[in-house]
């Protein structure tokens, strides 16, 4: 047996010079691509989902170079992230849940983990509850289907 779920996703982004683009997949099956033009941007689509099986819904962002993060010599910084304002499945805020049960796997800058590692910095290779995207990477949550009851069992 299989259940439609409607995936909502309201995201901000920052840019100055080149967009920030997403790839959001359900199950590694692509199910849209957006270059975020705007700084808001709502994103919605359905899925039919196979019973009693884990399904993952992953958020793949890119398109940030290393000449995206500059500071001038007035100290004022630009940047170019992507911020998980909202996610919604099947009509539910997931928000609580996405700080315990999502992931985030950045694709650092070689220049910038180069860096980070000669000044003694541990870079995280899995950040739990990330939803501040600043590095290309992608951003995954697992859940099972039929959905209300993967939501009842997070709180038994």
């Amino acid at each position: 047996m299989k259940e439609r779920i409607r995936f909502e996703f309201d995201i901000r982004s920052e840019f100055w010079d080149k967009f920030p683009m997403i790839e959001i997949s359900v199950d590694d099956r692509i199910k849209c691509t957006k270059t975020l033009d705007q700084k808001q941007c709502k994103l919605s689509f359905e899925d039919d989902l196979e019973f009693d099986r884990p399904h993952t819904v992953s958020l793949k962002r890119f398109n940030k170079t290393d000449d995206q993060c500059v500071i001038d010599n007035n100290g004022s910084r630009f940047d170019q992230y992507v911020i998980l304002n909202q996610v919604c499945i099947d009509g539910i805020d997931v928000q609580n849940l996405i700080w315990h049960r999502s992931w985030f796997e950045p694709i650092y800058s070689t220049v910038w983990k180069q860096q980070q590692i000669d000044a003694g910095v541990a870079l995280e290779e899995k950040i739990i509850g990330e939803t501040w995207l600043s590095h290309n990477g992608t951003w995954k949550f697992e859940f099972f289907s039929p959905f209300y009851k993967f939501i009842i069992s997070q709180f038994e």
